[in-house]
């Protein structure tokens, strides 16, 4: 008779002491800062931390169908941008003398970051 072999499991235990404590002082530190310098200030525009993790609390259902909204419409605008691009961009690499044609547009256009021809393209 062979024996099941035996399944190890490996827990690893929360060491404390092996974190990297000055990082962590100082995110509490912050945090303790952030509650109480507002309420010292009972300033409308600079709220507590307490009162910023509740809105977040509060407000997460409808974060979430922001972010999921958002998601969606960059999806779509990747699979449009897939659909069109990647099939012109063989079609111009494959033909010399549409690429010879589009070649100084497309080399004028690369040094461009996308975020300063984003409006122009929507313009168009």
């Amino acid at each position: 008779m062979s024996q099941a072999p035996a399944i190890l499991t490996t827990q690893r235990r929360l060491d404390v002491r092996q974190w990297n404590w000055p990082p962590v002082i100082l995110l509490l530190a912050l945090a303790l800062i952030w509650e109480i310098v507002p309420r010292a200030t009972a300033s409308i525009h600079f709220p507590p931390l307490s009162a910023v993790l509740h809105a977040l609390v509060v407000s997460a259902p409808e974060i979430a169908w922001h972010i999921m909204h958002t998601l969606r419409r960059a999806a779509a605008g990747f699979a449009l941008a897939l659909v069109t691009m990647v099939p012109l961009g063989i079609i111009i690499g494959r033909n010399r003398i549409l690429a010879q044609l589009l070649e100084p547009v497309i080399d004028l256009l690369r040094p461009l970051p996308p975020i300063a021809i984003i409006p122009v393209v929507m313009l168009f």
